[in-house]
Parts: structure tokens; C-alpha cells; sequence
């Protein structure tokens, strides 16, 4: 009596689709370019789980920019050298805390996708209860949205996704305008623009890096800046963390793990002036 080959019958993972089964979420960027704004768009995040009172871990996957390691030094540093690398940094995704950051090196598109195929990672991290999270980076660069339309072609409704708008490197009018826009747009796809902040203050920010001989992060940064850039940091930081809080639902298991929110301020709506109007019709 011949016996079955091991595997023959397969047993499926269980899959969790419902957004509230979702004990923790994996966060990544996996398209293949550069200077698009991919570390630091994982820093700004980073930066707002550490105000908003969020435990997270990180994975520093690039082996020759290791920026967001530099920035945090509690990041682990594991570069892609092989599968197993890969192995290790979706096995202990979500394992001690509630978000996972990973800062994947530019040119990794298809070896993190086909990983995630050939090893049924997907299913393994459904079955954990990680949810993946993709930024989208809407880049007018054609090799950034080829690699855009090949990460979401290959994952689908398997990740949820997050787009970045990158004002301060590209313009990304060509991209809201393209048939992919519009269907990030019809699923309701959250955006977070990423900050502007003054050449000055990436002046002084740099001049205390170089004194400190380090990467400050935000916190670190605003604590040792003059007044003006201090300034800078608090108003740009707070537009960024209210659009990281909006979208709170798809870069976290659960909304309710934030300790702490930013404090937003009212917007101020211009009068339109005519010369018949007062500039000066207001109390003293």
C-alpha cells in the first residue's frame, strides 16, 4: 500500500479578511525606485507612533542606505542578503508589537513579491492576524509607476494601501490624473502629503546633526532648534500627524491604540476684500 507524498492534502490557513480581526499591521514600501520619499515617509510615521504613545518595531532591510536605522536607533538592521532575510522579517512581524515598520531597499520589488508568493506569506500573516500595508508612492517617474501598477496588480485586495504625496521632490498632478489615481480615489485609498519644511530649518537641522554626529529625529530635533525652526517643526509635524491619525483605520490593527492626538488647529478662512469692504471691521 503506497503511502501519500507529504502535502498531498494540504490543509488551508485560515484567512482573515475583516479589518477588525487584525491584531497587528505590517507597514512598507515596496516600489523600486529611488528618492520618491520612501524612508522618509516610514520616519514621519515612525515619528508620529512615538507621539501618539503606539509600540512599534522596525526592520532596516537596505543594505547600503540605512537611513531610518540612523534616525532610530532601536531599528533592527537586517539586510536583504537572501530568502531567509525576508524570511525573518515577515516571520516576526507583528510578534511583539502592534506595527511593524520595514524600510525595503530600492530595485526589492520582485524579490519581496515573488517571496510573497512562492512562501505564502500572505497567507501566514492572515492566519497571524498582521495585516500588510503598502504605501503608494504617485511619482510622474515611469519606472515608479510601472513598479506601482506591478505591486498592486500583484497584491490586490491583499494589502491595503496608504498614498504618499511627495510635494517636496515631485509634482504629482500627471499621477492624479492616470487611471490608477482614480481607482485609489474610488476605494477611498487615505492620503498623507509628506512635510515641507524650511530650507533653513534643514539648515540648522543638519549643522546639529553634524555637532551631535548623528541623525536627530524629529523629537530630538525640535528640542535643540532656535525658535523659529522650532516653529517650523511643531506646524509641519502637526499637519502631518492629523493626516496619519485621519488615516488611523488602515496603519493601525486598531484605531483606539492612540494614547495621544495632535492638537489641530482651526482653519482660518480668508474674506474675500472688495474696496468696499473694511480691512479694519473687528474688535481691538
Amino acid at each position: 500500500m503506497s503511502k501519500k507524498p507529504p502535502f498531498a492534502e494540504p490543509v488551508a490557513a485560515p484567512v482573515q479578511t475583516d479589518a477588525t480581526a487584525r491584531q497587528a499591521t505590517l507597514i512598507c514600501a515596496m516600489q523600486s525606485t529611488g528618492r520618491i520619499g520612501k524612508s522618509t515617509s516610514t520616519q514621519v510615521i515612525a515619528s508620529w507612533l512615538e507621539f501618539a504613545g503606539i509600540k512599534w518595531s522596525g526592520v532596516d532591510a537596505d543594505p547600503e542606505h540605512t537611513n531610518f536605522s540612523e534616525y532610530f536607533m532601536r531599528v533592527d538592521r537586517q539586510p536583504i542578503t537572501s530568502a531567509g532575510s525576508l524570511d525573518a522579517i515577515f516571520r516576526h512581524a507583528g510578534r511583539n508589537t502592534p506595527v511593524t515598520l520595514v524600510d525595503f531597499p530600492a530595485g526589492a520589488t520582485r524579490t519581496v513579491l515573488d517571496h510573497l508568493e512562492t512562501r505564502q506569506t500572505l497567507d501566514a500573516l492572515d492566519a497571524r492576524g498582521v495585516g500588510l500595508v503598502v504605501l503608494l508612492f504617485g511619482s510622474p517617474d515611469p519606472t515608479a509607476e510601472a513598479s506601482l501598477r506591478e505591486v498592486v496588480t500583484a497584491l490586490r485586495d491583499r494589502a491595503k494601501y496608504v498614498l504618499i504625496r511627495n510635494d517636496a521632490r515631485f509634482s504629482s498632478e500627471k499621477f492624479d490624473a492616470s487611471p490608477v489615481a482614480e481607482r485609489l480615489r474610488a476605494r477611498e485609498v487615505p492620503t498623507i502629503t509628506l512635510p515641507q519644511l524650511s530650507p533653513l530649518t534643514l539648515r540648522e537641522v543638519a549643522g546639529l546633526e553634524n555637532q551631535f554626529k548623528r541623525r536627530l529625529t524629529w523629537a530630538e530635533a525640535r528640542a535643540h532648534v532656535g525658535t523659529d525652526s522650532h516653529f517650523d517643526l511643531d506646524n509641519v509635524f502637526r499637519r502631518v500627524a492629523a493626516q496619519c491619525e485621519d488615516a488611523a483605520g488602515v496603519l493601525l490593527p486598531d484605531p483606539a491604540l492612540i494614547q495621544r492626538r495632535v492638537e489641530r488647529m482651526p482653519e482660518n478662512e480668508r474674506q474675500a476684500l472688495d474696496k468696499f469692504s473694511d480691512p479694519l471691521d473687528f474688535e481691538f
